[in-house]
């Protein structure tokens, strides 16, 4: 296996620690057996969540050449090999969030390697694939299976989710209901499911006390109410769900500008201007549609120099349960952690 010439950062650290070089070195033979074994590239992320001095560790696993097979789940060997990495990491410096690493395959039997821990300056290779989106929250981690369709519907008494995925036009779903007990999750799957993962991929999370909705561009809040969906025919990342076909989702990001003044389409009627409770920008139209009136709010929401739009659309006697939760998600937008 070839190393890159750098060794500063982590790549320092590993060279002045025998022990966290065997660490590492354990960790690349396990990436290089894990299937498919066929790949030419290789990529894991190790993030360290801490939250009320409870810290869990999730795991993004993929190949840059398949960006759309990324997983939460990871063979035990490469989990066993990053927790030793890690956790030397963390003795070191308890605030540590993680490293992530990238095998390039430049021989028969040959690999160069590249990591880094999550903080240190330089590119962060923000440009490889991500995991599209996960839910994080009360100490788990959900994710869907690759190449499926999913919508998640969240029970409140007793705390619960209801998966359902199905994998192309012809298959009916498959659901799993998972309760959230003391004793850790409950899993009850539905006819035909055999494993849990088959629908939904569940591991480690942060202990918050809100499901967090996470993208490679953005983070934010799961709010109560809103089923969760894989968007069907559209460019956003997800849906949210409400009562008789109202819908929120995100779009972005783009440039800043004045991006409300453009989102009036033609048939639209502007109904006036307002601000989150958190002080974001939105416009409120009304339009007809299939004999119906509708409503329809978009935000503003920049974070940094990347703007992004939420829309919300429900029938006008909903816009009193939809909207609130329209500004909560918009209110909630950030900048990724890692």
């Amino acid at each position: 296996m070839e190393d890159a010439e750098d060794q500063t950062g982590m790549r320092a650290a590993i060279f002045e620690q025998p022990a966290l070089q065997q660490y590492m070195g354990s960790l690349f033979q396990a990436l290089l057996e894990a299937p498919p074994q066929h790949q030419s590239a290789i990529h894991l992320v190790v993030e360290a969540r801490t939250v009320s001095r409870q810290t869990s560790v999730l795991f993004t696993f993929g190949s840059p050449e398949l960006p759309g097979q990324y997983s939460t789940l990871v063979p035990d060997a490469i989990a066993s090999a990053a927790f030793q990495v890690l956790a030397t990491l963390l003795r070191e410096d308890e605030r540590a969030p993680g490293f992530e690493v990238l095998l390039h395959k430049t021989g028969a039997t040959q690999w160069a390697t590249e990591f880094h821990r999550l903080d240190e300056p330089g590119p962060q290779w923000a440009d490889l694939p991500r995991l599209a989106i996960r839910v994080c929250g009360y100490g788990f981690s959900l994710a869907p299976p690759r190449d499926v369709v999913f919508r998640w519907a969240r029970n409140l008494s007793p705390p619960a989710i209801i998966a359902a995925a199905k994998t192309g036009a012809d298959h009916s779903f498959q659901r799993v209901q998972i309760t959230f007990t003391e004793a850790g999750p409950r899993m009850l799957p539905g006819e035909g499911v055999t494993q849990a993962h088959e629908v939904i991929e569940v591991a480690e999370g942060p202990g918050t006390d809100a499901w967090m909705i996470e993208t490679p561009a953005f983070h934010a809040v799961w709010p109560a109410g809103l089923d969760l969906r894989s968007p069907l025919a559209s460019n956003t990342r997800f849906d949210l769900l409400g009562p008789d076909n109202s819908i929120v989702f995100v779009q972005g990001p783009a440039p800043k500008g004045t991006i409300l003044d453009e989102m009036m389409a033609e048939g639209q009627t502007a109904l006036g201007r307002g601000r989150t409770p958190s002080g974001h920008d939105w416009i409120d139209l009304s339009y007809e549609a299939a004999g119906s009136e509708w409503r329809q709010r978009h935000y503003l929401r920049v974070l940094s120099e990347r703007a992004f739009i939420v829309t919300a659309q429900c029938l006008p006697p909903l816009t009193q349960q939809v909207l609130p939760l329209s500004d909560e998600l918009t209110d909630s937008l950030r900048a990724p952690t890692a």
